[in-house]
């Protein structure tokens, strides 16, 4: 943790709590002592605690998250410019293309979605705002990893490493550097099976004063993308509709 003051220990355990609750669905006293090593009765304060906020359920002694966050959540897109500006240029591109078409944006190095909209033969993937993928799986993710300056992009992936999310996923250093210059080149980004198998994604970065401010993309089937006249196809729609929403978010008030 940056700077001189100490992390206030109760704080980051309470979020540990709701993390375990989030990965479990739900927990009763007895498998969040498990969990975190403590026991019973400590667990169960942990609970009635965070269920005095309002944040935590009591459903006949487990516990699970409430739609607070549901409610946090929501607001905290619908603050957002970014995706104001982008909402009505996002449906109106998955309508002409038929496919699912993501904004995302880049928060401490991980690939947050912000917003989807969805065509007539979408994909169905399962995804939601919020959800958060590593830089390095996707194409979206690529662009800012292109777009870093080359310390911030060492530290990023020092900090969470190549993982592989399918065996397409690139994992090698020198590889994926080559693809991020690849990338500056062209200006865009696309790959095939390396977050979902089965899934391609073309992607372009939308930039606000010179700087990369999030990046809209396409996804749709492999079979779909890997022919060049349809990624060509997607690729004309995406521009158009990134050039108008770099204009509409410098201009609308």
């Amino acid at each position: 943790m940056e700077g001189s003051t100490p992390p206030i220990k109760s704080v980051l355990r309470a979020f540990e709590v709701l993390q375990a609750i989030w990965e479990r669905d739900q927990v009763g006293p007895s498998e969040l002592s498990d969990h975190l090593g403590v026991s019973k009765s400590t667990a169960h304060v942990y609970l009635r605690t965070l269920e005095s906020t309002g944040y935590v359920v009591n459903d006949d002694g487990t516990y699970r998250l409430s739609y607070k966050f549901l409610s946090m959540g929501s607001r905290l897109k619908f603050r957002s410019r970014l995706f104001h500006t982008a909402r009505d240029v996002m449906a109106a591109l998955a309508e002409e293309t038929g496919e699912l078409v993501a904004l995302f944006v880049e928060e401490d190095g991980k690939s947050i979605l912000l917003h989807q909209e969805t065509g007539d033969r979408s994909l169905q993937l399962g995804t939601y705002p919020g959800m958060s993928l590593p830089l390095h799986s996707h194409a979206s993710g690529k662009l800012f990893l292109a777009h870093m300056n080359p310390q911030r992009r060492s530290e990023v992936i020092d900090r969470y490493g190549l993982e592989a999310v399918t065996e397409e996923t690139i994992t090698d250093r020198v590889k994926l550097e080559s693809v991020l210059e690849e990338i500056r080149e062209t200006g865009f980004a696309f790959d095939c099976d390396q977050q979902v198998t089965g899934m391609g994604i073309v992607s372009l970065p939308v930039f606000v004063d010179s700087e990369i401010k999030a990046t809209l993309a396409v996804a749709c089937p492999t079979g779909r993308l890997q022919h060049e006249s349809y990624r060509q196809e997607l690729l004309q729609k995406l521009r158009g509709a990134v050039d108008t929403l770099g204009i509409n978010y410098r201009y609308q008030n």
